[in-house]
């Protein structure tokens, strides 16, 4: 695996160097970069973004004197990059995982680590080393056992993978709820929370017909009881809105009503008045038409006869007698007998004169007696219009006296029941039906009331039991207690093979040295406490793929041949791990990559020496 700097700390502008699979020791002179260098591996094999904790101003620290970015690359075998670049953000490239918890351990510092003084905050560094990625599959099996609700599992996985929270917030939060849970039965029951209280709890109403009812069954029950209050409500209503409304039909509506009437009563007889004067004018005026339409008739008629006389004066002749006077006018028609007829035209000439004269006066006399007839049969047709409007009228006011009159027979009808009283048997049927109402209600609360008080034992207990689980002494246990002791065994090992002082770690994640908490030991036996954990520790997780030892070199002689002892047996219980698990056919994990830095130290034979200088 090789890695590219570019900028970075003591190495101004690009420096390129492999770790191989094995042991890998870094030397140089002090202030060339070693502890850096360990540092800046460290977070490209731990992919985390900002493995370090570090603040912007820390991360520009990481840049070279004079520069303003700067960045560092891992390749490995297969040609993965791993990027990371300080100081104002940290990259972790798609498709690799941010956190690989085996190699976090090239990032704890677990003597400052024991130097915490709340114990499970010093848990918590071995937690994520040996606790499963997924907390899914420890909690699940617990969780089934204890019969808890599906949704709060996914609750309490949200919370825990969430960085602000993890188990300890988790733990606290249902701890919350538990203790809510338990003030809320208090309040409900009036008694103080105990855990054989809230089954045997029942309200002072509680009979024994509400065991094993739901709550449709009381809220029917209620229910009916309300709706049969509500029809005798309306029935005792209907009976008192009954006589209230004849007692106003009674004293309002019937004198309005009856008033109403006169004023169309007197409105009919004057309307009534004023038509029978209108039909006695027409009278008048009729019998002028028909005087008028007679006088015109007659004027024709002496017209038709002077024309009659014309036109027989015209067609006839006129003898004339021997007197000298016409037959016409004289009177000797019957006793001269004539021989020759002598016509006399003058006589034809006069009748016809005198017969046209008159119908020229009885033209005129006609004309007049027509006009007079016209306007006779206006003055008529107008009364006649006049009169039927007056009809209408008239007809109008007799419909609504006849209506009014209607009106008020039928509200006399209904008003009859004002003088009556309401029903005394109505308050008792009410009275009745309320007191069904009041124990259906008292019923109804007695449930709801056991019913919340029950949903809230069963709230603490749930909430009570995942709280458990989730402390320190709960599923993780299970896994840590078993690692925990293991990891002892491997530290009892590691202290034969390197002769060191005996290094332990207490229940209480306390790392004693020589029995003495390691605060007191000196700064060797504080740096062989580390690396004895680390590499117990990637002992005991083989897809741990990095080991980083930094200030290797303040150990000397004896001390310093059991370092080599020890990262010698890691390395090789690995390659023959791997080589057994190849055997079995079994997946097998990465070769282990260890990488130790010390000043001016010479490398044993087999490691890979990468010196930090000038050649």
């Amino acid at each position: 695996m090789k890695i590219h700097i570019h900028n970075l700390l003591n190495y101004g502008g690009d420096f390129e160097f492999e770790l191989v699979p094995g042991i890998n020791l870094v030397t140089g002179m002090n202030g060339a970069g070693k502890t850096n260098l360990s540092r800046i591996i460290g977070a490209l094999v731990s992919h985390q973004p900002n493995p370090h904790g570090l603040s912007v101003a820390a991360a520009k620290s990481y840049l070279h004197d004079g520069k303003t970015e700067g960045f560092a690359v891992r390749f490995d075998d297969k040609g993965q990059q791993v990027r990371w670049v300080p100081p104002d953000r940290f990259v972790v490239p798609e498709g690799v995982n941010k956190l690989a918890r085996p190699h976090t351990v090239n990032l704890m510092d677990f003597v400052a680590i024991a130097s915490i003084t709340d114990r499970k905050k010093r848990s918590e560094a071995y937690e994520a080393l040996f606790l499963p990625n997924n907390p899914e599959s420890l909690l699940r099996p617990a969780w089934e056992a204890r019969n808890l609700p599906e949704g709060q599992l996914k609750t309490v996985l949200k919370l825990i993978n969430d960085p602000a929270q993890g188990w300890g917030g988790a733990q606290k939060i249902y701890a919350d709820h538990a203790r809510q849970a338990k003030a809320n039965w208090n309040d409900i029951t009036g008694k103080r929370w105990g855990k054989q209280a809230a089954p045997k709890w029942k309200p002072e109403n509680w009979v024994s017909e509400l065991e094993g009812l739901s709550e449709d069954d009381v809220l029917t029950d209620l229910t009916n009881a309300q709706e049969a209050l509500r029809a005798i409500g309306v029935k005792h209503a209907i009976s008192e809105d009954r006589i209230a409304q004849a007692q106003d039909l009674k004293n309002k509506v019937i004198p309005a009503k009856q008033e109403e009437l006169k004023v169309v009563a007197a409105k009919y007889k004057k309307e009534k008045a004023t038509f029978d004067e209108m039909k006695q004018k027409r009278e008048v005026t009729k019998k002028d038409f028909d005087d008028s339409y007679q006088a015109y008739q007659e004027a024709a008629q002496k017209i038709r006869e002077q024309e009659s006389i014309i036109e027989k004066a015209k067609s006839e002749d006129y003898p004339k007698c021997p007197c000298g006077k016409s037959f016409q006018v004289c009177n000797h028609s019957g006793k001269v007998q004539l021989k020759e007829i002598d016509v006399d035209e003058s006589a034809k000439k006069s009748a016809i004169d005198a017969a046209a004269k008159k119908i020229e006066f009885l033209q005129k006399a006609k004309k007049a007696e027509e006009k007079e007839y016209q306007d006779c049969r206006e003055r008529d047709d107008l009364a006649s219009k006049y009169i039927q409007t007056q009809m209408k009228v008239v007809a109008r006011l007799r419909d609504e006296g006849v209506a009014l009159k209607a009106e008020i027979k039928t509200l006399e009808e209904r008003a009859k029941d004002a003088d009556k009283k309401p029903s005394d048997g109505n308050d008792l049927e009410r009275s009745a039906a309320e007191n069904e109402r009041d124990v259906a209600e008292r019923r109804r609360r007695a449930w709801v009331e056991n019913d919340k008080a029950t949903h809230y034992h069963e709230e603490v207990v749930a909430y009570t039991s995942i709280e458990e689980l989730l402390r320190p002494t709960g599923v993780r246990e299970q896994v840590i207690k078993p690692r925990m002791d293991k990891l002892r065994s491997v530290l009892f090992n590691i202290n034969a093979i390197t002769g060191w002082n005996p290094i332990s770690i207490t229940d209480d994640y306390n790392i004693l040295s020589n029995d003495r908490p390691v605060q007191l030991a000196s700064q060797h036996e504080k740096y062989q406490a580390q690396w004895a954990i680390q590499c117990a520790i990637t002992i005991l997780v083989p897809k741990t793929q990095f080991l980083i030892l930094d200030c290797c070199d303040i150990v000397r002689g004896e001390n310093w041949d059991g370092l080599v002892h020890l990262v010698n047996r890691v390395n090789l219980q690995r390659l023959k791990q791997i080589k057994k698990l190849k055997g079995e056919g079994k997946p097998y994990p990465e070769p282990l990559t260890i990488v130790m830095c010390a000043t001016e130290t010479e490398a044993p034979e087999f490691w890979n020496e990468i010196w930090l200088g000038e050649e």
